[in-house]
Protein backbone atom coordinates (compact mmCIF):
# COMPACT_ATOMS: atom_id res chain seq x y z
CA UNK A 1 0.00 0.00 0.00
CA UNK A 2 1.19 3.61 -0.84
CA UNK A 3 2.47 5.59 1.49
CA UNK A 4 1.50 8.94 -0.72
CA UNK A 5 -1.96 9.85 0.73
CA UNK A 6 -2.61 13.32 -1.40
CA UNK A 7 -5.84 13.73 -3.45
CA UNK A 8 -5.99 17.19 -4.25
CA UNK A 9 -5.39 19.57 -6.84
CA UNK A 10 -2.60 18.93 -9.92
CA UNK A 11 -2.06 21.75 -11.45
CA UNK A 12 1.96 22.79 -9.90
CA UNK A 13 3.56 22.75 -13.44
CA UNK A 14 1.67 26.21 -13.51
CA UNK A 15 2.69 27.17 -10.12
CA UNK A 16 6.12 26.51 -10.50
CA UNK A 17 6.37 28.15 -13.68
CA UNK A 18 4.86 31.39 -11.85
CA UNK A 19 6.76 31.26 -8.81
CA UNK A 20 9.60 28.72 -8.96
CA UNK A 21 8.57 26.50 -6.29
CA UNK A 22 5.50 24.76 -4.33
CA UNK A 23 4.62 23.24 -1.25
CA UNK A 24 2.26 20.67 -1.12
CA UNK A 25 0.33 19.87 2.42
CA UNK A 26 -0.55 16.19 3.44
CA UNK A 27 1.36 14.95 0.58
CA UNK A 28 2.36 11.36 2.70
CA UNK A 29 0.68 9.03 5.07
CA UNK A 30 1.63 10.73 8.63
CA UNK A 31 2.33 7.27 10.30
CA UNK A 32 4.66 6.58 7.21
CA UNK A 33 6.95 9.26 7.95
CA UNK A 34 7.51 8.43 11.70
CA UNK A 35 8.66 5.41 10.28
CA UNK A 36 11.02 6.97 8.36
CA UNK A 37 11.71 9.57 10.61
CA UNK A 38 12.83 7.28 13.37
CA UNK A 39 15.33 5.40 11.44
CA UNK A 40 16.67 8.42 9.80
CA UNK A 41 17.19 9.73 13.60
CA UNK A 42 19.13 6.27 13.91
CA UNK A 43 21.54 7.26 11.62
CA UNK A 44 21.90 10.31 12.29
CA UNK A 45 22.72 9.82 16.29
CA UNK A 46 25.40 7.12 15.48
CA UNK A 47 27.20 9.24 13.75
CA UNK A 48 26.60 12.46 15.85
CA UNK A 49 28.19 10.17 18.49
CA UNK A 50 31.02 9.33 16.22
CA UNK A 51 32.16 12.36 15.29
CA UNK A 52 31.89 13.88 19.12
CA UNK A 53 34.47 11.70 19.78
CA UNK A 54 37.12 12.27 16.69
CA UNK A 55 38.44 15.70 15.98
CA UNK A 56 38.27 15.25 12.32
CA UNK A 57 37.41 17.42 9.30
CA UNK A 58 33.85 19.00 9.07
CA UNK A 59 33.54 16.78 5.44
CA UNK A 60 34.29 12.83 6.59
CA UNK A 61 34.75 11.18 3.16
CA UNK A 62 36.28 8.17 4.78
CA UNK A 63 32.80 6.83 5.77
CA UNK A 64 31.08 4.84 3.00
CA UNK A 65 28.30 7.47 3.48
CA UNK A 66 29.47 11.12 3.22
CA UNK A 67 28.81 12.72 6.97
CA UNK A 68 29.42 16.85 6.84
CA UNK A 69 29.25 17.71 10.43
CA UNK A 70 29.30 21.53 11.33
CA UNK A 71 28.16 24.14 13.93
CA UNK A 72 25.00 24.76 12.53
CA UNK A 73 24.14 21.62 10.42
CA UNK A 74 24.91 18.00 10.30
CA UNK A 75 24.35 16.50 7.03
CA UNK A 76 24.65 12.64 5.88
CA UNK A 77 24.55 11.24 1.65
CA UNK A 78 22.08 8.62 0.42
CA UNK A 79 19.77 7.69 2.98
CA UNK A 80 18.02 6.07 0.33
CA UNK A 81 20.63 3.39 1.00
CA UNK A 82 19.74 3.57 4.72
CA UNK A 83 16.98 3.67 5.50
CA UNK A 84 14.10 1.53 3.69
CA UNK A 85 11.09 3.54 5.26
CA UNK A 86 12.60 6.43 3.62
CA UNK A 87 13.28 4.52 0.24
CA UNK A 88 9.85 3.68 0.19
CA UNK A 89 8.52 7.44 0.66
CA UNK A 90 10.71 8.48 -1.89
CA UNK A 91 10.20 5.40 -4.78
CA UNK A 92 6.18 6.08 -3.66
CA UNK A 93 6.44 10.15 -4.60
CA UNK A 94 8.40 9.22 -7.50
CA UNK A 95 5.70 6.58 -8.33
CA UNK A 96 3.01 9.05 -7.75
CA UNK A 97 0.59 9.96 -10.92
CA UNK A 98 0.47 13.48 -9.87
CA UNK A 99 4.42 13.58 -9.88
CA UNK A 100 5.43 11.63 -13.05
CA UNK A 101 2.72 14.22 -14.27
CA UNK A 102 4.74 16.68 -12.97
CA UNK A 103 8.53 15.83 -13.58
CA UNK A 104 6.97 15.32 -17.22
CA UNK A 105 5.36 18.48 -17.94
CA UNK A 106 8.67 20.33 -16.41
CA UNK A 107 11.31 18.16 -17.73
CA UNK A 108 10.37 15.75 -20.06
CA UNK A 109 10.39 11.95 -19.74
CA UNK A 110 13.42 11.21 -18.31
CA UNK A 111 15.58 12.66 -15.45
CA UNK A 112 18.47 12.01 -13.13
CA UNK A 113 19.14 11.74 -9.50
CA UNK A 114 22.79 13.82 -7.87
CA UNK A 115 22.56 13.31 -4.82
CA UNK A 116 19.88 12.64 -1.70
CA UNK A 117 20.71 13.43 1.80
CA UNK A 118 19.13 14.53 5.12
CA UNK A 119 20.29 17.02 7.19
CA UNK A 120 19.39 17.99 10.92
CA UNK A 121 20.15 21.36 12.18
CA UNK A 122 22.10 21.83 15.13
CA UNK A 123 19.68 24.25 17.01
CA UNK A 124 22.23 26.95 16.85
CA UNK A 125 21.17 30.53 15.95
CA UNK A 126 22.39 31.84 12.60
CA UNK A 127 20.38 34.76 11.87
CA UNK A 128 21.98 37.44 9.70
CA UNK A 129 20.06 39.95 9.20
CA UNK A 130 16.51 41.11 7.76
CA UNK A 131 16.98 39.66 3.58
CA UNK A 132 20.63 37.92 4.37
CA UNK A 133 20.68 34.40 4.96
CA UNK A 134 23.35 32.05 6.33
CA UNK A 135 23.36 30.44 3.20
CA UNK A 136 23.87 33.31 1.04
CA UNK A 137 20.85 33.93 -1.91
CA UNK A 138 22.04 32.28 -4.76
CA UNK A 139 21.05 30.03 -8.16
CA UNK A 140 22.50 26.56 -9.18
CA UNK A 141 22.66 25.23 -12.91
CA UNK A 142 19.86 25.58 -15.86
CA UNK A 143 18.12 22.00 -15.38
CA UNK A 144 18.72 20.97 -11.72
CA UNK A 145 15.66 21.11 -9.44
CA UNK A 146 15.10 19.50 -6.08
CA UNK A 147 12.06 17.78 -4.27
CA UNK A 148 12.30 18.14 -0.45
CA UNK A 149 10.38 16.04 2.71
CA UNK A 150 9.71 17.53 5.82
CA UNK A 151 9.95 14.94 8.73
CA UNK A 152 9.28 17.78 11.58
CA UNK A 153 6.74 20.24 12.50
CA UNK A 154 8.04 23.45 11.25
CA UNK A 155 7.35 27.11 12.10
CA UNK A 156 6.23 29.07 9.26
CA UNK A 157 9.41 31.20 9.85
CA UNK A 158 12.58 30.76 11.61
CA UNK A 159 13.03 27.55 11.45
CA UNK A 160 15.98 27.60 8.74
CA UNK A 161 14.09 26.04 5.61
CA UNK A 162 14.98 26.56 2.30
CA UNK A 163 14.42 30.26 1.34
CA UNK A 164 13.31 31.18 -2.31
CA UNK A 165 12.67 34.78 -3.77
CA UNK A 166 9.16 33.63 -6.06
CA UNK A 167 9.68 34.58 -9.95
CA UNK A 168 13.38 35.02 -10.33
CA UNK A 169 13.87 31.99 -12.41
CA UNK A 170 12.98 33.83 -15.05
CA UNK A 171 15.81 36.52 -14.56
CA UNK A 172 19.12 35.67 -15.85
CA UNK A 173 21.05 37.36 -13.66
CA UNK A 174 22.72 35.31 -11.03
CA UNK A 175 22.22 37.44 -7.31
CA UNK A 176 25.60 35.54 -6.30
CA UNK A 177 28.06 36.43 -8.92
CA UNK A 178 26.02 39.47 -10.84
CA UNK A 179 24.61 41.17 -8.15
CA UNK A 180 25.62 42.84 -4.64
CA UNK A 181 22.96 42.37 -2.64
CA UNK A 182 23.97 42.45 1.32
CA UNK A 183 25.82 44.78 3.57
CA UNK A 184 29.03 42.51 3.08
CA UNK A 185 30.73 39.39 1.25
CA UNK A 186 29.72 40.64 -2.19
CA UNK A 187 31.36 37.98 -3.99
CA UNK A 188 33.00 39.06 -7.11
CA UNK A 189 33.63 36.34 -9.44
CA UNK A 190 33.41 32.81 -10.13
CA UNK A 191 37.60 32.35 -11.01
CA UNK A 192 38.48 34.32 -7.86
CA UNK A 193 37.08 31.04 -5.70
CA UNK A 194 39.92 30.21 -3.07
CA UNK A 195 41.57 33.87 -3.93
CA UNK A 196 40.17 35.55 -0.15
CA UNK A 197 41.69 38.78 -1.28
CA UNK A 198 39.53 39.14 -4.60
CA UNK A 199 37.20 36.92 -3.86
CA UNK A 200 35.21 39.58 -1.57
CA UNK A 201 34.12 43.33 -2.45
CA UNK A 202 35.48 45.44 1.02
CA UNK A 203 31.83 47.04 2.84
CA UNK A 204 32.78 50.19 1.62
CA UNK A 205 31.86 49.74 -2.03
CA UNK A 206 28.46 48.94 -0.89
CA UNK A 207 27.18 52.67 0.06
CA UNK A 208 27.83 53.08 -3.89
CA UNK A 209 25.46 49.87 -5.02
CA UNK A 210 22.24 51.69 -5.32
CA UNK A 211 20.81 49.84 -7.81
CA UNK A 212 21.57 46.78 -6.30
CA UNK A 213 20.04 47.81 -2.56
CA UNK A 214 17.02 48.54 -4.76
CA UNK A 215 17.19 45.00 -6.08
CA UNK A 216 17.53 43.73 -2.61
CA UNK A 217 14.58 45.63 -1.37
CA UNK A 218 11.98 44.84 -3.91
CA UNK A 219 13.64 40.62 -3.26
CA UNK A 220 13.00 41.32 0.36
CA UNK A 221 9.68 42.16 0.21
CA UNK A 222 9.20 38.76 -1.82
CA UNK A 223 10.58 36.28 -0.08
CA UNK A 224 9.69 33.28 1.31
CA UNK A 225 10.73 30.48 3.51
CA UNK A 226 9.32 27.10 2.68
CA UNK A 227 8.15 25.50 6.00
CA UNK A 228 5.90 22.27 6.37
CA UNK A 229 4.37 19.78 8.61
CA UNK A 230 5.54 15.94 9.06
CA UNK A 231 3.78 14.73 5.65
CA UNK A 232 4.38 17.75 3.11
CA UNK A 233 6.70 17.86 0.34
CA UNK A 234 8.45 21.31 -1.33
CA UNK A 235 10.44 21.62 -4.69
CA UNK A 236 12.27 24.31 -6.05
CA UNK A 237 13.91 25.02 -9.25
CA UNK A 238 18.02 25.29 -8.42
CA UNK A 239 17.76 28.49 -10.54
CA UNK A 240 15.15 30.10 -8.57
CA UNK A 241 17.36 32.58 -5.99
CA UNK A 242 17.59 30.76 -2.99
CA UNK A 243 19.22 29.73 0.22
CA UNK A 244 18.84 27.95 3.88
CA UNK A 245 16.87 30.39 6.06
CA UNK A 246 18.15 30.94 9.51
CA UNK A 247 16.98 28.72 12.15
CA UNK A 248 16.30 31.29 15.45
CA UNK A 249 14.30 28.51 17.11
CA UNK A 250 16.84 26.72 19.20
CA UNK A 251 15.35 22.87 18.02
CA UNK A 252 16.83 20.19 15.70
CA UNK A 253 15.15 20.08 12.51
CA UNK A 254 15.01 17.55 10.07
CA UNK A 255 14.88 17.43 6.39
CA UNK A 256 15.79 15.15 3.71
CA UNK A 257 16.49 16.39 0.15
CA UNK A 258 16.68 14.80 -3.39
CA UNK A 259 18.77 16.40 -6.48
CA UNK A 260 17.72 16.04 -9.76
CA UNK A 261 18.34 16.97 -13.76
CA UNK A 262 16.48 16.90 -16.68
CA UNK A 263 18.89 14.62 -19.26
CA UNK A 264 19.27 16.94 -22.09
CA UNK A 265 21.04 19.77 -19.71
CA UNK A 266 24.39 19.66 -18.52
CA UNK A 267 24.97 16.98 -15.28
CA UNK A 268 27.04 18.16 -12.17
CA UNK A 269 28.83 14.32 -12.56
CA UNK A 270 30.72 15.43 -8.73
CA UNK A 271 29.43 12.93 -6.29
CA UNK A 272 30.57 9.11 -6.57
CA UNK A 273 27.37 7.23 -6.31
CA UNK A 274 27.93 4.00 -3.47
CA UNK A 275 28.91 0.61 -4.49
CA UNK A 276 25.14 -0.56 -3.32
CA UNK A 277 23.22 2.63 -5.51
CA UNK A 278 23.45 -0.35 -8.89
CA UNK A 279 20.72 -2.66 -6.49
CA UNK A 280 18.43 0.46 -4.91
CA UNK A 281 15.06 -0.70 -6.28
CA UNK A 282 12.32 1.47 -7.45
CA UNK A 283 12.22 4.94 -9.33
CA UNK A 284 15.22 5.93 -7.19
CA UNK A 285 17.91 2.86 -8.65
CA UNK A 286 16.08 3.73 -11.77
CA UNK A 287 16.72 7.47 -11.78
CA UNK A 288 20.38 7.22 -10.17
CA UNK A 289 21.65 5.79 -13.07
CA UNK A 290 23.93 7.91 -14.65
CA UNK A 291 23.20 6.75 -18.16
CA UNK A 292 20.03 8.33 -19.21
CA UNK A 293 18.56 8.89 -22.53
CA UNK A 294 18.29 12.53 -23.08
CA UNK A 295 14.99 14.16 -23.39
CA UNK A 296 13.71 15.11 -27.02
CA UNK A 297 10.34 17.16 -25.74
CA UNK A 298 10.82 21.09 -26.90
CA UNK A 299 7.94 21.89 -24.38
CA UNK A 300 8.96 21.42 -21.15
CA UNK A 301 9.27 24.22 -18.59
CA UNK A 302 12.86 24.00 -18.77
CA UNK A 303 13.33 24.32 -22.16
CA UNK A 304 11.08 27.50 -22.32
CA UNK A 305 13.16 28.90 -19.32
CA UNK A 306 16.35 28.03 -21.36
CA UNK A 307 15.32 30.15 -24.10
CA UNK A 308 12.95 32.76 -22.77
CA UNK A 309 14.43 33.93 -19.54
CA UNK A 310 16.07 37.72 -19.61
CA UNK A 311 17.73 40.35 -16.95
CA UNK A 312 14.78 42.70 -16.26
CA UNK A 313 15.87 46.25 -16.44
CA UNK A 314 16.73 46.70 -12.78
CA UNK A 315 18.96 43.60 -12.59
CA UNK A 316 20.40 44.28 -15.85
CA UNK A 317 21.57 47.83 -14.29
CA UNK A 318 22.28 46.80 -11.18
CA UNK A 319 24.72 44.19 -12.80
CA UNK A 320 26.40 47.08 -14.98
CA UNK A 321 26.74 49.07 -11.46
CA UNK A 322 28.65 46.25 -9.53
CA UNK A 323 31.22 45.76 -13.30
CA UNK A 324 31.92 49.39 -12.91
CA UNK A 325 32.56 49.04 -8.60
CA UNK A 326 34.50 45.87 -10.05
CA UNK A 327 36.66 47.79 -11.98
CA UNK A 328 37.50 49.85 -9.20
CA UNK A 329 38.60 47.34 -7.14
CA UNK A 330 40.50 46.07 -9.88
CA UNK A 331 42.33 49.71 -10.07
CA UNK A 332 43.92 48.85 -6.81
CA UNK A 333 47.86 48.18 -6.98
CA UNK A 334 47.92 45.59 -4.88
CA UNK A 335 44.24 43.79 -5.94
CA UNK A 336 45.67 44.26 -9.91
CA UNK A 337 48.46 42.44 -9.16
CA UNK A 338 46.72 39.31 -7.52
CA UNK A 339 44.23 39.23 -9.77
CA UNK A 340 46.52 39.31 -12.90
CA UNK A 341 48.17 36.09 -11.16
CA UNK A 342 44.50 34.76 -10.99
CA UNK A 343 43.91 35.37 -14.46
CA UNK A 344 46.79 34.06 -15.90
CA UNK A 345 46.14 30.56 -13.97
CA UNK A 346 43.01 30.46 -15.41
CA UNK A 347 43.49 31.78 -19.21
CA UNK A 348 40.91 34.24 -18.83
Amino acid sequence: MSTVCYDGPSNFIDIVEKDGYFLIKNFFKREAVEKARAELKVILDKDEARRKKSDGPAVDSSVEFRSIYTKLMHTIWFPSLQSPGYLELTNDMFSSSVMKDFIRDLAGDNFRMRIDLIRRSSGENDWVDNFQLPHVWHRDTLGEFTFGIFFDDMPENGGGGTAVIPGTHWDTRDPRWDLMLGPEKNMTRKHHLGNRQLLTLPPEYVADAKLNQRVAKKANQKKVEIAGQMGDIYFFLNDTWHGRAPNVTDKRWMISRIGCFATEFPFKDDIPLPAGMQNLKGPMGEHFNRHQTPNIQTDTLLRRMAYKRKANMLTRMAAREKDKLLTRFYSQPDIAAAREAVLSSHNV
